[in-house]
């Protein structure tokens, strides 16, 4: 599950804080791949994105690059493909931008549709950005003509498409995000509806915390420091758009049923006990081993168990905490990988 952070400030830049923010947070369940992009003054989307942890975007880049009050932070996990299967992914117009948590799982058997759709678009003249022709990793989209493309790519694009011809960004998202469903969160910037976010949210979270100088959201509140406030969280089957003035939330679909796990409170002992038994286990794990066991009831329907949660109270109450590694990055790839372990505390 990647990790993201977007922020829409009223007079201040936002790569400088989306990278801090997201530094905060790159280990956990992500820290292979390193991305942000900014909708400019100017009205032009720029991004800059790396294999490797945010050291190696550091290296390479610097946030004076990415001039702009309003952007993206991604860290995506090892899932294959050199730095264009980065987020974000920005359409070969220039005009959507989005980042993205995943596509995998329970909508595996809709993968056709999601490749017709990338057809139709290869048909339209659509030159995807991650457009591959050795096929080495083939978990990802094969269209027509033989290319391989990362799912995210096709979705930005089908964004691009649909917000020509209805000049409506939330009537864009809840259409691409109904008819490609994907498992967790996608956020889109819309170069002609600057100081917008726009979500499609399946059964994950988004925390949004409105501060004096904007908005900021993140996967995880441990992303905003020491911000003043109690964020809100995005709830499931749902589109927005999110502004610093506040929030618009629709229904994203009738076709899916979100279930929200029951019993938190023993469910949180039950991970505390599997920290303690584990030490240095990752948030990955803790969903493998006790939040998908909790849900087998569910079958292949869709829920929110909410890892990421339980961690964050544990960590308040002091309980846990978390220690970061350089691991080895993504396959052919010189770049090391960043992961956050989590620990019992003594």
């Amino acid at each position: 599950m990647c990790v993201l952070c977007a922020y829409i400030s009223r007079e201040t830049q936002a790569a400088p804080l989306l990278l801090e923010s997201g530094e905060r947070i790159q280990g956990l369940w992500s820290g292979f791949y390193t991305g942000i992009g900014i909708l400019g003054d100017d009205g032009v989307i720029r991004h800059r994105k790396t294999t490797g942890y945010s050291r190696y975007w550091r290296e390479r880049f610097s946030t004076d690059e990415l001039p702009g009050r309003m952007g993206f932070f991604h860290s995506r996990t090892n899932s294959g493909g050199d730095a264009r299967y980065a987020h974000p992914f920005v359409s070969s117009d220039g005009s959507v931008m989005l980042c993205g948590q995943g596509y995998s799982g329970i909508f595996d058997k809709d993968d056709e549709k999601a490749v017709a759709i990338g057809n139709m678009l290869l048909d339209e003249g659509v030159v995807f950005s991650s457009r591959d022709d050795s096929l080495k990793f083939k978990k990802y989209q094969i269209l027509k003509d033989g290319s391989q493309v990362h799912i995210s790519d096709i979705v930005t694009e089908y964004a691009a498409f649909l917000i020509k011809r209805n000049h409506d960004p939330l009537k864009t998202v809840q259409q691409t995000g109904s008819e490609i469903l994907e498992e967790a969160i996608s956020l889109y910037i819309f170069r002609d509806f600057p100081g917008r976010v726009y979500t499609t949210n399946v059964n994950t979270r988004l925390a949004i915390l409105w501060r004096e100088d904007g908005v900021i959201m993140s996967s995880s509140p441990l992303a905003f420091g020491n911000s003043e406030g109690t964020p809100m969280e995005l709830p499931p089957n749902t589109v927005s758009e999110i502004s610093v003035d506040g929030i618009k939330i629709e229904k994203l679909t009738s076709k899916i049923s979100v279930h929200q796990l029951s019993d938190r409170t023993a469910l949180t002992d039950e991970v505390l006990e599997w920290i303690k038994a584990h030490p240095g286990t990752k948030l990955a794990e803790l969903k493998d081993n006790i939040l998908n066991r909790r849900c087998k009831e569910f079958g292949r329907e869709l829920y929110v168990a909410r890892p990421h949660f339980i961690m964050e109270q544990l960590l308040s109450e002091g309980k846990i905490y978390l220690s970061s590694k350089e691991v080895p990055g993504p396959v052919c790839c010189s770049d090391l990988g960043l992961q956050t372990l989590i620990y019992p505390q003594s």
